[in-house]
């Protein structure tokens, strides 16, 4: 299973990580995350983010996750989706260089990296964390709930809207879960979900799109054989 957990900074992706490699051992975690590479090439980031940025980020995830393959057990510290929620709230921004056409070029790259994600669990902010500033986050004020909203627009139109095809590629998208907001209730979240063996419970079944309607409304019981992408080598 490829794994991706998504979400707005300062939302307890790194912390749930970490708790679910001691839950699932049988899983990794790639050693090298978007954080080192916006490190190394010391680049502009989050609210202050250039085109440079979202597309070298977005190349970074295209090396991993290319690398990647179908039965392999890995977990994501973000995936395509999150660059995708920077990108469109740059353009919302108007900052330099982010185009109409520099969102659609993301849209396309971010469908296509889909297609290697089998799972991607949603976390939320939740204004009761608080920010903390790591001198990485973002701590500008209305930033992350802004990023927030748009992760619920992805969420929304996977729910509510699938078959439009905008952010999520029809004939093979990973299954969009959202999470609790307690670390906890995350964890518990997953097993509905994932084995103790750490495979899927319940295995692949029908192509996403087949089953969308169908499946919405048991979206939290612990068979999501029909809420996964179709078999594919």
């Amino acid at each position: 299973m490829r794994i991706v957990i998504s979400g707005a900074h300062n939302t307890g992706k790194t912390t749930l990580i970490k708790e679910f490699l001691q839950l699932w051992p049988q899983y990794k975690t790639p050693e090298k995350t978007y954080r080192d590479y916006l490190s190394e090439n010391r680049l502009e980031h989050s609210s202050k983010t250039t085109t440079e940025t979202q597309a070298g980020i977005l190349n970074f995830m295209i090396e991993q996750f290319e690398a990647t393959k179908k039965g392999d057990k890995i977990i994501f510290d973000r995936g395509p989706l999150d660059n995708l929620a920077y990108t469109m709230w740059a353009n919302a921004a108007n900052i330099e260089g982010f185009t109409d056409e520099f969102v659609q070029w993301s849209i396309k790259i971010t469908k296509e990296l889909l297609r290697k994600i089998d799972i991607v669990f949603l976390v939320r902010y939740d204004k009761a964390y608080g920010l903390t500033d790591d001198g990485l986050r973002d701590v500008t004020p209305g930033y992350v709930e802004d990023i927030d909203l748009i992760f619920n627009a992805f969420k929304n139109q996977y729910e509510q809207n699938f078959d439009a095809d905008i952010f999520f590629p029809a004939n093979d998208s990973p299954a969009l879960i959202e999470l609790p907001n307690s670390l906890q209730g995350r964890l518990q979240g997953i097993r509905d979900y994932i084995g103790n063996d750490g495979e899927l419970i319940g295995g692949e079944g029908e192509s996403r799109s087949e089953k969308h309607h169908s499946t919405r409304s048991t979206r939290k019981s612990a068979n999501l054989s029909t809420k996964t992408r179709k078999e594919r080598s």
